[in-house]
């Protein structure tokens, strides 16, 4: 009898997560994951649970948090900031909430999918929302005070 790997070994082997997860999307099929890493910070946090959608021909807007491959091969989720529509090839501008400097570029074929919703202890949050895109690009705009506001909101609530 064949025993399959615990679903923590799939995930943390990069290669087979993103086999996994193009298939299903190319499928048409939504995938839920646990998030790791804190680069989306106050919205997707270390242990969130995210389902991401096919994006079924819609092209992503800005403001939306989408799933895609980076070059180095790893997957990502990340919030669109700029659409380039000066090329014949859209470009996204793309950055993690948490993160500071300059967005990375990348090709409408990079991107995988929609981050849709975000689970954790408490009420679910969808994530693909008019209110939820405007709250992303606000903080994206407010980026040189997010960092001391993310620490103020922290000590408020001790």
């Amino acid at each position: 009898m064949r025993k399959d790997p615990p679903p923590e070994e799939l995930i943390r082997d990069a290669a087979a997560f993103a086999a996994i997860v193009l298939e299903s999307l190319s499928e048409g099929n939504s995938i839920r994951f646990t998030a790791e890493g804190a680069s989306m910070r106050p919205f997707i946090l270390n242990g969130d649970i995210l389902t991401v959608a096919p994006l079924e021909g819609r092209t992503p807007r800005r403001g939306d948090v989408v799933l895609y491959r980076q070059p180095t091969g790893r997957l990502a989720a990340h919030r669109i900031l700029g659409i380039s529509r000066e090329s014949p090839d859209r470009q996204f501008a793309i950055r993690g909430d948490a993160r500071p400097g300059a967005c990375e570029t990348i090709p409408l074929p990079a991107i995988l999918g929609r981050v849709i919703r975000r689970e954790r202890p408490g009420p679910m949050s969808r994530l693909d929302g008019r209110y939820a895109r405007l709250c992303g690009l606000l903080w994206a705009r407010a980026h040189p005070f997010s960092a001391v506001l993310l620490r103020l909101a922290t000590w408020t609530k001790r």
